[in-house]
């Protein structure tokens, strides 16, 4: 099911409307290198939900998304709720370590590689944000911008599932 949000010139325009959501039920998987040269696969991060964030030094919807990925990272990070950052470009170590520093990035960013992360890739324009459930399960997607409230309102009630929503960790604006 594809619900398009708004037309693509929002994304050139900068607006922070996500332009396009989508749903999905994908097994997703990858092993990608940081900036330290670690070894990070998305399995490691299995029985936690985490958004998959791609992105690009040059797309300025991508860079003005930072801060609001960042928010929703140090919020809900301890709860179980991880980002990872995938650069979609081949920035040497140092332009990329010198991009985290220069954004202010806090969560873990990787350097794409040279196979297309399937069912991540191909992407259809930046930046393209993922949601993988804790089963490691691709269970939703976004072409263009997200805000810390869009993630909010799609992760945090799967999150709480069965427990009681503390007010105080949903931000609302």
């Amino acid at each position: 099911m594809l619900l398009i949000v708004s037309g693509l010139a929002h994304a050139a325009s900068g607006s922070s409307m996500a332009i396009q959501e989508q749903s999905h039920d994908i097994a997703a998987d990858f092993t990608l290198q940081d900036a330290n040269d670690q070894t990070h696969r998305l399995s490691d991060y299995k029985g936690q939900w985490v958004i998959v964030n791609f992105w690009a030094t040059w797309c300025s919807p991508c860079i003005r998304e930072i801060p609001e990925l960042n928010r929703f990272y140090q919020r809900h990070h301890q709860a179980g709720v991880n980002i990872i950052g995938i650069n979609f470009e081949e920035l040497s170590v140092e332009q990329l370590k010198q991009a985290i520093g220069e954004f202010g990035i806090s969560y873990p960013v990787l350097r794409i590689g040279s196979v297309p992360l399937v069912p991540f890739e191909p992407l259809r324009g930046l930046p393209s944000t993922f949601v993988v459930s804790p089963e490691g399960r691709l269970v939703k997607s976004w072409l263009g911008p997200v805000n810390e409230d869009v993630l909010n309102r799609y992760v945090l009630p799967k999150l709480n599932k069965g427990k009681a929503v503390n007010s105080d960790s949903v931000v609302r604006r």
